[in-house]
């Protein structure tokens, strides 16, 4: 399994099937309570990070959690596009 980092989550449903092909999202950040709430429920494995990824405490807590957990793609989603990328 590859480990991931979600960014701009929503409710996770994008995530669904990713571990049918070996991805595993282990962090994951989203700016909305609720959205993030719901997650938890559908991703409980999840290390959800509610807040606002322009925060510097938010953004540093998410880097240093896909450091520690060894993240090596992360997906971004946005109402354009679906981005991932690996390293």
């Amino acid at each position: 399994m590859i480990n991931g980092l979600s960014l701009f989550s929503n409710v996770g449903i994008g995530e669904t099937y990713f571990k049918e092909v070996g991805i595993n999202i282990v962090v994951a950040n989203e700016l909305i309570p609720k959205r993030a709430e719901f997650y938890k429920h559908i991703h409980n494995e999840t290390n959800m990070i509610q807040g606002d990824i322009t925060n510097e405490h938010i953004f540093n807590t998410v880097i240093d959690q896909a450091k520690k957990i060894k993240v090596r793609i992360f997906s971004c989603y946005s109402s354009l596009s679906i981005i991932f990328c690996c390293w």
